[in-house]
């Protein structure tokens, strides 16, 4: 391997452009992104996403169930620059201030 600085756009510089491949999950693209911020920001994120399970209605256990796909298929893959898992992390992001404030749907 390249090591830690082998993952993600550092192998299109090398002399391996041809196995360019980007993070494989992630964790490690949150890590390798922000730094220790990012074990903190996926495990917050875990958090809130537990917290929307609590609300009673269809609209929140459907994006608790897209929250759950995001942490599984992000054990493979990451999702954060692939355009159509965006569009679910985004609802996501977009729904939970709105749990604080007692938003009733």
């Amino acid at each position: 391997g390249q090591g830690i600085g082998g993952a993600g756009s550092p192998l299109k510089f090398g002399h391996e452009y041809v196995n360019f491949n980007p993070i494989d999950n992630l964790f490690l693209y949150l890590y390798l992104t922000f730094g220790m911020f990012g074990i903190i920001y996926y495990i917050f994120s875990a958090i809130q996403i537990s917290k929307i399970a609590r609300e009673a209605d269809d609209f929140s256990l459907g994006l608790f169930a897209i929250g759950i796909h995001i942490f599984c298929y992000g054990i493979t893959a990451h999702q954060i620059e692939d355009a159509f898992e965006s569009i679910w992390i985004g609802m996501l992001v977009a729904y939970i201030p709105l749990l604080k404030r007692g938003y009733q749907r």
